[in-house]
């Protein structure tokens, strides 16, 4: 059975085929724009932070978040500890202790934010992939239709 089909038919099939694959080729094209910016960001901490949220990174506000809060919190626990010091009269055995609580708050301020940045890289390679998966699915039908 032959099916005749009209020339402005095929022609809007084809426009629409086309439209979608230069929507596609932009929407790529931005991807790999942001994923090169976020590859050139990674070797480089602070401007990580700075920038990374207006590529899409959502644990920066993570990041500020619990830096600030283990921050805080330290700041309230060293002055409890300087407080308690100053009232009930000077020792160097309580300076020590009071030294001992400001380096054990800065210490795990340091390791909190060091874990979360961590989360912030993961973050950044998760939107890389994301941005790339397209790319990687064409390469892999190009090498699979090749063989």
């Amino acid at each position: 059975m032959e099916r005749n089909v009209s020339g402005s038919s095929v022609n809007k099939i084809e426009e629409i085929e086309i439209s979608d694959l230069s929507v596609e080729q932009e929407s790529l094209e931005k991807g790999k724009e942001r994923s090169k910016k976020l590859l050139a960001l990674l070797g480089h901490p602070l401007r990580l932070l700075k920038e990374g949220g207006k590529l899409g990174l959502t644990g920066v506000k993570r990041f500020l978040f619990v830096v600030m809060l283990f921050a805080l919190t330290n700041i309230v626990l060293f002055s409890i500890a300087l407080g308690r010091m100053l009232t009930t009269g000077f020792e160097f055995s309580k300076l020590f202790v009071v030294f001992l609580v400001f380096l054990i708050g800065v210490s795990f301020t340091i390791y909190a934010g060091y874990r979360t940045y961590q989360y912030v890289l993961i973050s950044a390679m998760i939107v890389i992939n994301n941005e790339l998966s397209s790319l990687f699915m064409k390469i892999s039908e190009t090498i699979v239709g090749k063989v």
